[in-house]
Formats: structure tokens, C-alpha cells, sequence
């Protein structure tokens, strides 16, 4: 790892150490918006490596970036680097999520159709 500096915004606090930073969790179950991610093609699946044994790390070449995303995506600064913003997620827990809420919704259906013959066999009698 090269030894830049890196800014990292987070909405809770940061944690840092030795040359690793990182956004603290925040312990959130599920808001929402992580199903949005889910049949979106990956960006830098390509470039993803494990660091330090343990933490990951993407592999981000600039001039890829220039050539294959609009000028919206990034903004330049004057020594010719760029700053990104990305939405790091991990797919396998947006899959767990679809999952658990299609389980939710064909539970509630196959119960209220249970009830519904029930109810309506009892009403026959």
C-alpha cells in the first residue's frame, strides 16, 4: 500500500489505526436502501485484494475512471488526482435481506390463506 493520505466522511465516528481507516458501525438493521444495490453491476470487481490479511482494498486506476464514467462521477484537483465517492456494500448481506423479506410476505400470504379456508370452512358448516 502506498502511503497517501486518505479522506474518509463518515456519519458516526472514525477509527484509525496504524494505516488503516474506517467508519465505525453505526448498528443499523436494514434501512432500505440496500436492496437498491443489489442487481447493480459491480465497479471495481475486478481490482479487489485483500490487505494486511484481514481488510480489503480496491485497486482504483484513474485513468480508467476518466476514460469509462462522465465527469460526475469524480472531480479533478489541480495535481491531476481525483476524488470519488462510492457506496461500499456487501451484496451477500443485500441477498439476505431480499430474501428475508420475501419470506415475510409469502408467510403473511400463505397465513392469510390459511385463515381465509378456515374461515370460510367454518362458515359453510
Amino acid at each position: 500500500m502506498n502511503k497517501t493520505s486518505q479522506k474518509i466522511n463518515c456519519n458516526t465516528n472514525l477509527i484509525k489505526r496504524e494505516n488503516i481507516n474506517e467508519c465505525k458501525d453505526n448498528q443499523r438493521f436494514f434501512i432500505g436502501d440496500e436492496l437498491q444495490y443489489l442487481f447493480d453491476k459491480p465497479l471495481f470487481k475486478g481490482s479487489h485484494v485483500r490487505a494486511n490479511g484481514f481488510s480489503n482494498l480496491w485497486i482504483v486506476n484513474p485513468d480508467y475512471i476518466k476514460e469509462n464514467f462522465s465527469s460526475d462521477f469524480y472531480t479533478k484537483n489541480a495535481d491531476g488526482s481525483l476524488n470519488l465517492s462510492f457506496t461500499i456494500y456487501y451484496s451477500s448481506q443485500s441477498v439476505y435481506y431480499f430474501y428475508f423479506i420475501m419470506s415475510i410476505v409469502f408467510s403473511v400470504f400463505y397465513l392469510g390463506i390459511t385463515y381465509y379456508l378456515t374461515f370460510k370452512k367454518n362458515n359453510e358448516v
